[in-house]
């Protein structure tokens, strides 16, 4: 089963994609696709329509989990957050891939206790003694919590 997590955001959108099974899980693509910052927003929508569009027809994931946007947090970046958020969601319908939406706070304290926060490197050992193999040194913030929702969409699925 394959799972992918978004982490939406139309100047860093980030994700991971993992595969869970026997032997053991396994990691099979993230990055962070970063529209220039000189693209309009219809272009930026563009941009990252075309490369989830890639990793869906790529990989074919099973199932998607995706962070919601906070729209009281900050008005003009949570609209920029929505609109990310509505390509995955239009996507997951496009391949008929069943969507999981998940509150910042809630996937996050999932790993970390009290208020979900952690450091980044914390996360990332975290994250290595659950999938039980090392996380990529190059995989930044918005790939590492794609990975996180991934693999907390997998705890709730029970698969993992």
């Amino acid at each position: 089963m394959k799972i992918l997590g978004i982490d939406p955001g139309l100047l860093h959108l980030g994700y991971a994609l993992i595969e869970v099974g026997r032997p053991k899980p396994s990691l099979l693509s993230y990055g962070t696709l970063s529209p220039h910052r000189s693209l309009d927003l219809p272009q930026a929508l563009a941009f990252l329509h075309d490369r989830l569009w890639g990793i869906f027809t790529t990989y074919q994931p099973d199932y998607l989990a995706c962070e919601e946007y906070l729209p009281m947090v900050n008005p003009t970046s949570s609209a920029k957050v929505a609109q990310a958020q509505a390509l995955a969601l239009l996507l997951a319908g496009k391949f008929s891939v069943p969507c999981r939406l998940y509150h910042p706070s809630t996937w996050k304290s999932m790993f970390f206790s009290g208020n979900g926060l952690g450091s980044p490197k914390d996360f990332r050992k975290i994250l290595a003694s659950i999938l039980m193999e090392n996380i990529p040194t190059n995989m930044d913030e918005h790939a590492l919590d794609g990975l996180g929702l991934a693999v907390c969409l997998a705890f709730e699925l029970k698969v993992l």
